[in-house]
């Protein structure tokens, strides 16, 4: 008779799951900050601050803000080895939110692409694609193969 190996119970998961996510939204905070840290001084040759190129660049200034949180974000995903379905999935949690700023811009309910609004709606989207692949994001690291 060959004995199974005991299962972890159910709730062990959740710690994975939650270090996971959070390594997902520091990844994205660094490269907001790295980016930013890279974009100011390409505006000051541009003889423009970050504020000023907001102010007449919105959608352009949403992009690259939506850019410098998803590479970096994606890039940790895969090194925790998620496929690129995953990859896709999550970044279009983080690149839609922006869309949405954008549209409360175009109609005035915004003065511009608020970087706090964009962020903050970037959590729920991104909660809801780990939480609804649990299994796959609760796994510990590099525990599946890339697809």
């Amino acid at each position: 008779m060959v004995s199974e190996r005991p299962r972890r119970p159910h709730h062990s998961t959740w710690p994975t799951l939650a270090r996971h996510f959070l390594e997902m939204v520091a990844a994205m905070w660094v490269g907001m900050v790295v980016g930013g840290l890279v974009f100011a001084p390409v505006l000051g040759a541009l003889g423009m601050t970050p504020s000023e190129a907001r102010a007449r660049y919105p959608e352009l200034y949403l992009s690259v803000m939506a850019f410098n949180m998803t590479v970096p974000m994606v890039l940790w995903i895969r090194h925790r080895g998620h496929g690129l379905r995953s990859c896709f999935e999550m970044s279009a949690a983080m690149v839609l939110p922006g869309v949405f700023v954008l549209c409360m811009f175009w109609i005035g309910v915004t003065d511009g692409p608020a970087c706090g609004l964009y962020g903050g709606l970037m959590i729920p989207p991104m909660l809801a694609v780990v939480l609804s692949r649990r299994a796959e994001y609760s796994q510990s690291h590099r525990a599946h193969g890339r697809a």
